[in-house]
């Protein structure tokens, strides 16, 4: 007659099985000199000889001094006594744990690993591994903007694009990226494209500026497209309050003198105090658009200071748009703060 199989452990389950017990013995803040109580049990699926039994230590004479965690451990599998259970069948699958470990079986034992670390980690106080699921990355922020009143100006070869972009995500922009593309009449052929930027370099969530392209010699053209390249701000993207206070228009053929000063109201120094001009006609139709920064290169809480921009225009604006920007500066001991 065949004599059954061994149940006894090869050298590689032993291997898992020591592996098992540090791990567990980590999660659960189990003190080192327990861990290896633990490990160096006899198993309970071998026989130990009286050799063996000789160089075991007796349970009774060992001395341990809790540390915190296994205070905690302790705490925790007197509220839960299953928690217990699972850890030795973890570690003792096939038979009862050796006596004299720290470890008591209970009648009752979670079937679900998870379900008891989780347990375990409410009562002892600890906080809980992150899942698979915790650790996929956030999601990418949603950007989106609105493009509005998109005029052409042509002046011979030379083409002038305005019109005005609004930020209507809910995430600063980083100098979004504009694209025109030029088309024929019926839009079935691509005659040229224009890129640029525009000049604020942080679009707030709600805020809208205008915007103006330039380009030299393009072909003729009909229709016009728009796309804008997003990026999302990353340093330096608190904007500050910024109030006109006054301006005057000087008309000089053929240009035109926009001068006016600029007050900080915010609580915080403002730097690159910038101001952005639209010019308007008497139907509201964009015309011109200029920027220029203060002479200041930063605004204390109620200073102001002046600004003085031109344009190619012959004749005065019925309407002037303004548009502000105001970068908060980092620090005040910060040297760009300063005067």
């Amino acid at each position: 007659m065949a004599s059954p199989p061994s149940s006894q452990p090869t050298g590689s389950s032993k291997v898992i099985r020591r592996v098992i017990t540090l791990v567990l013995c980590t999660l659960c803040g189990i003190g080192v000199r327990i861990c290896n109580d633990v490990l160096d049990a006899p198993d309970p699926s071998e026989s130990a000889g009286p050799a063996t039994a000789a160089l075991l230590p007796d349970a009774s004479s060992l001395t341990v001094h809790p540390s915190a965690g296994q205070k905690r451990s302790a705490q925790a599998a007197e509220a839960d006594p299953s928690l217990t259970s699972t850890l030795a069948q973890l570690l003792w699958p096939t038979a009862d744990p050796p006596s004299g470990s720290a470890i008591d079986t209970q009648p009752s034992a979670p079937a679900n690993l998870q379900d008891a670390l989780d347990r375990l980690h409410k009562n002892v106080g600890m906080t809980r591994l992150s899942t698979a699921s915790s650790l996929a990355p956030e999601p990418e922020p949603t950007l989106s903007v609105e493009v509005s009143e998109l005029t052409s100006l042509v002046d011979g070869d030379d083409a002038l694009f305005i019109g005005m972009l609004k930020n209507t995500s809910e995430t600063p922009l980083d100098h979004p990226t504009l694209t025109i593309t030029l088309w024929n009449a019926d839009k079935t052929k691509q005659v040229g494209t224009v890129l640029g930027s525009i000049d604020r370099a942080v679009l707030p969530p709600g805020a809208q500026t205008s915007f103006k392209l330039l380009a030299p010699k393009l072909p003729p053209f009909a229709q016009l497209s728009s796309s804008v390249t997003l990026r999302p701000c990353l340093t330096n993207c608190r904007q500050g309050t910024l109030r006109v206070l006054s301006h005057k228009l000087v008309l000089r053929p053929p240009l035109l003198l926009l001068e006016g000063r600029v007050r900080n109201e915010d609580l915080r120094p403002l730097q690159f105090v910038k101001v952005i001009a639209l010019l308007r006609d008497k139907q509201g139709q964009p015309r011109q658009q200029s920027y220029s920064f203060t002479s200041s290169r930063v605004l204390q809480p109620g200073q102001s200071a002046p600004f003085t921009m031109t344009f190619r225009h012959r004749t005065k604006p019925a309407k002037i748009d303004f548009d502000l920007e105001g970068i908060v500066a980092d620090e005040p001991g910060d040297p760009s703060t300063l005067p």
